[in-house]
């Protein structure tokens, strides 16, 4: 039995890391105060803001989605030197304060990276299109410098780097839509094929008028629609590469079914974000890099990199919730 100590009115996603425990076939009891019976281990949410009295295998945690939050209160103070390790969804730093810095294990990882590479193992491929990607119109927000050799999409009607609206007077301050310059320079060139699109919604930055206001009248062109996850996995099953720009953060759950499916995935840079289980192999693109032509250039050794994405696959292929378990406690 694990216990899992959170404040259920200020938890930052606890119940990530319930179901994560959970698809690793543990029975879970969830407290919002001192925890009452024996536990194999005791997980404490580091912002939960009362002092306990907790002796064992102790994990601190948060499964925010900012890898670099943290939120101590008065249960990480109490805690912090008898933890075993610190717990998040994902991390950049290592360490914090004497804490080791761990990924937590996900639903996700059995729901879909293992049912996906379940389900086309072995199954021979016939692509459709070089690639295939269907997202919302997220984008990053950075301190930009252009890179040497990079080739941004700035024309009057099209500009995926524009200067940002909320701060003017931040010069310095820009957003990228790296998910709408790849889908652009793919389509633009009439070597490639491509499929998907960017869907737009109905609130704030996501609509169709604020999108068109920031970057441009010609993101219209773009647009596609919602689809159906079988829809989607198959979609993605039948493209030779996997698309896996940043959204409102560099890293996207777009690679858990990428790499279940064994596509050789294109992948931002930036940060390194890390995860329990990480791509062993993929291509990276940096931000303002020609995608098509980095495409036409990886079809010369295409095979030979598909050989190696079958290791990503095998990884979920592999995968049962007493080996994530065991992964889980050996970072």
């Amino acid at each position: 039995m694990i216990a899992v100590i959170y404040d259920k009115d200020n938890s930052h996603h606890s119940y990530r890391l319930v179901n994560g425990l959970r698809a690793c076939g543990k029975e879970v009891a969830e407290f919002h105060d001192q925890p009452v019976g024996n536990f194999e281990y005791v997980f404490v949410e580091a912002s939960f803001d009362k002092d306990l009295l907790l002796v064992g295998n102790i994990f601190l945690y948060d499964v925010e989605d900012d890898p670099e939050h943290f939120d101590p209160k008065k249960a990480y103070y109490s805690l912090c030197d008898k933890a075993i390790a610190y717990v998040k969804y994902n991390y950049v730093v290592k360490n914090i304060g004497n804490l080791k810095v761990i990924a937590c294990p996900l639903l996700d990882y059995i729901t879909r990276g293992k049912y996906l590479a379940d389900a086309c193992h072995n199954m021979p491929t016939s692509f459709l299109w070089d690639a295939f990607f269907i997202g919302g119109p997220s984008y990053y927000s950075l301190g930009y410098e252009k890179l040497p050799g990079t080739n941004h999409i700035e024309t009057e009607n099209l500009n995926t780097v524009p200067f940002n609206i909320w701060d003017p007077n931040r010069k310095d301050q820009r957003v990228y839509h790296q998910r709408l310059e790849w889908i652009a320079k793919i389509k633009a060139n009439n070597k490639l094929t491509f499929a998907g699109g960017i869907w737009f919604g109905d609130n704030n930055n996501v609509t169709k008028e604020f999108q068109i206001k920031q970057f441009g009248k010609d993101i219209k062109d773009y647009e596609s629609y919602p689809v159906s996850d079988n829809v989607l996995y198959n979609s993605l099953f039948r493209s030779k590469y996997g698309l896996c720009p940043s959204g409102f953060a560099r890293s996207s759950f777009r690679l858990i079914e990428l790499m279940a499916l064994g596509k050789v995935i294109l992948n931002t840079t930036g940060k390194t974000y890390n995860y329990l289980y990480n791509p062993k192999h993929f291509i990276p693109i940096k931000d303002g890099e020609n995608i098509d032509e980095r495409i036409l250039e990886l079809n010369e050794t295409f095979t030979a990199l598909e050989c190696q994405a079958q290791e990503n696959h095998n990884l979920f292929y592999n995968l049962t919730p007493q080996t994530m378990w065991k992964d889980f406690l050996t970072q």
